[in-house]
């Protein structure tokens, strides 16, 4: 039987949060006193940002950089994406166009104005934050 890495990901994250968190064992039940949809939950809200290789790849060919003010904003929309339901979605900020799988916090690619000009259809998204 395989290990999905995605679990091993998932419990390493978990682990962390418990650390982060002093989360309490009841001796007496030998189990956290938080349950696992609400660690899980925690993990997954403190994971940051992350760009595919594509995305990186993306930002070099384009030379486009992001400062920590654009990052925090960009974080922000994911949010605001989540909260909304949204599960694929094109963020626009400024000059700069990003499609973002949103349960996983993956920027899938990126865009600068001139490939937002050339571009003009999106697909395959169900959701656009503009900020």
């Amino acid at each position: 039987m395989k290990i999905d890495d995605t679990f091993l990901q998932y419990k390493a994250r978990i682990e962390a949060t418990q650390l982060n968190n002093n989360v309490k064992i009841d001796p007496k039940q030998n189990s956290p006193t938080e349950s696992f949809d609400q660690i899980l939950s925690k993990a997954q809200k403190t994971n940051s940002i992350t760009f595919s290789k594509h995305a990186v790849t993306r930002m070099y060919e384009r030379d486009i950089e992001l400062n920590e003010e654009e990052i925090q904003k960009l974080n922000m929309a994911i949010e605001t994406a989540d909260i909304k339901g949204i599960k694929d979605s094109l963020i626009l900020m400024s000059n700069k166009a990003f499609i973002v799988n949103v349960p996983s916090n993956v920027v899938i690619t990126v865009l600068d104005s001139n490939d937002i000009s050339e571009q003009k259809v999106f697909t395959n998204l169900d959701g656009a934050v503009i900020i």
